[in-house]
């Protein structure tokens, strides 16, 4: 069940819009969190889409005992959002509106246009207004959140060579390739008709496309060379990226191979991927800082939950 509830719940950042007095008023208080107030109007209006997402086929009372679930996933994420909230108004951040039109920007053409992303809004419960509210409090927590962790957050050159080091240590690397195949299943004449076809510039999905009832076609795949037969070795041997093999007899099939890429079996160096094992262990720390900060402020804020 609490499978199901992270992928309809997991990534979306939930905030509600804002509260009118008159919602407050008739409406029952699900949670509190410092000044800021979560009616059950609006954690349904939140939860709707999650709702949705549940199947019809399941029956009623388990369908509703998801619904709980969500919402109390839903709450439990406005309240941490509420309490990062409060902090980020406590520092004063400011959010240009040059920023918010910038990322709002990249939000629309990142959804396909402007019909898209009112198409989304609609789907989520937001006016326009609501939405460019709700845009400035997440960029705004995100500054304060950036703030606390370049301060905080601190990864030496030691920490990176010893990550690396570890890679290397459980990692075997062995020459092997990524190829694309078609196996033909067919006589030695179509194979080499195909592979002349393609000498002459056709690409594996024309071919797959105008031989389908005798052509399997495998975009791609990486093999080891010691999962090799003898006879693709030998064409493999001294070929290079992007080389197209001559058909090979393999039993009753043919098989016509191109090189995408050639693994050499050495371990990548250090500094082809300190980078990467920077990032990891910058974002692993950051997200356990993050987590320790978050559990501190809820301790702090004044919390009431009435769902």
């Amino acid at each position: 069940m609490r499978k199901i509830l992270f992928f309809i719940v997991a990534g979306i950042i939930l905030v509600p819009p804002a509260l009118s007095f008159s919602e407050v008023i008739v409406d029952k208080i699900v949670a509190v969190v410092g000044d800021k107030v979560l009616t059950l109007y609006q954690l349904n209006k939140m939860c709707k889409p999650f709702f949705e997402k549940i199947p019809d086929t399941i029956p009623e009372e388990r369908k509703e005992r998801f619904k709980n679930e969500i919402r109390k996933e839903v709450l439990n994420v406005w309240i941490q959002d509420a309490v990062i909230r409060i902090e980020a108004e406590k520092y004063g951040l400011e959010i240009s509106d040059e920023e918010i039109k910038k990322v709002l920007e990249n939000e629309i053409k990142a959804r396909g246009g402007k019909e898209n992303f009112y198409k989304f809004l609609r789907e989520y419960g937001y006016t326009y207004d609501e939405y460019l509210k709700k845009l400035k409090e997440d960029l705004t927590k995100m500054k304060l959140i950036q703030s606390l962790v370049h301060e905080k957050v601190m990864v030496t050159e030691e920490e990176v060579k010893k990550a690396y080091e570890e890679y290397i240590k459980k990692n075997k690397f062995e020459k092997g390739y990524e190829l694309s195949l078609l196996l033909i299943h067919s006589d030695n004449k179509t194979a080499y008709r195909i592979y002349e076809d393609l000498l002459k510039g056709k690409d594996f999905e024309e071919i797959a496309e105008e031989y389908r009832n005798v052509v399997n076609f495998i975009k791609k795949v990486k093999v080891k060379k010691s999962e090799l037969s003898e006879e693709i070795l030998r064409e493999l041997e001294n070929a290079k990226e992007k080389n197209i093999i001559p058909p090979v007899k393999i039993d009753d099939t043919y098989e016509i191979i191109k090189i995408l890429k050639v693994f050499s079996g050495k371990p990548p160096s250090f500094s082809e991927l300190r980078d990467y094992f920077y990032r990891e262990i910058y974002n692993k720390k950051a997200q356990k800082f993050l987590e320790k900060w978050i559990k501190e402020l809820k301790q702090k804020r004044y919390i009431r939950v009435y769902l």
